[in-house]
């Protein structure tokens, strides 16, 4: 089995465990949270086509058609995708590719999103060529990764279905080198190593509630200490 191809494999199995209901609660607290950062920032790029690359479980597609949007979802995983969509009750246009091929012409789309994305794809660079060819000029990219490797990160090793880990300086200078201009970002998180478990007793004491008033608390004490992040949004325009 090839490494991108173990990679897919271990992202199918996170998916499974999810919807299994076997992940810590609190983690999916926290990514709840992210997904409301990233879609608040989304809505504020302005657009009305949009491409999701690496779509999942379109929990951003959903919101966005539902706003007014037409969406076009592309995934790997292509049958994860259809059959979350087929759960919510949802038809979508969904596509199966990957980011480093897309099979749309140049200057199509409005605003393309690659949300917690470049961190699973094979080649990152020719992922994000892609996506500038695929904008319009004054078009939009929506962009997230996990800061893996920032201050108070002590993982040794990728997390699984991972093929990068990323720091904000690393994060930056990749959307630079492929020829965008970062307009806006926004860290997010104060979520170290073994913080999920710590939060497991409020969790069990308290309920959903006050564990998102804690995770957003610890983000307000932490917003401008950026090296101990633990992920960040940007929505950057194409550079001519």
């Amino acid at each position: 089995m090839t490494g991108y191809r173990r990679t897919l494999e271990q992202l199918k199995e996170v998916m499974r465990r999810i919807n299994a209901g076997e992940v810590n609660p609190v983690s999916l607290i926290y990514w709840r949270m992210h997904r409301e950062l990233n879609l608040d920032m989304i809505m504020k790029a302005g657009g009305e086509l949009v491409l999701d690359v690496g779509c999942g479980a379109c929990d951003y597609m959903i919101p966005l058609e539902s706003a007014g949007k037409r969406c076009v979802g592309i995934d790997p995983i292509y049958e994860t995708s259809i059959a979350e969509c087929k759960k919510k009750g949802r038809e979508l246009q969904l596509i199966q590719g990957i980011g480093e091929y897309l099979p749309f012409r140049d200057e199509v789309f409005d605003l393309v999103l690659l949300l917690s994305t470049l961190q699973h794809v094979k080649d990152q660079e020719a992922v994000l060529s892609e996506a500038r060819r695929v904008l319009k000029k004054g078009g939009a990219l929506a962009v997230s990764v996990p800061l893996n490797r920032n201050a108070l990160s002590f993982r040794r090793k990728k997390p699984k279905g991972y093929t990068m880990t990323f720091s904000l300086s690393d994060f930056r200078r990749l959307l630079v080198k492929s020829g965008f201009r970062i307009s806006k970002e926004r860290c997010f998180g104060f979520f170290p190593l073994g913080m999920s478990r710590l939060l497991l007793l409020p969790y069990a004491m308290l309920g959903d509630k006050a564990v998102e008033r804690l995770i957003g608390l610890l983000d307000a004490l932490t917003y401008r200490l950026r090296v101990a992040s633990a992920s960040v949004v940007a929505v950057c325009r194409r550079g001519e």
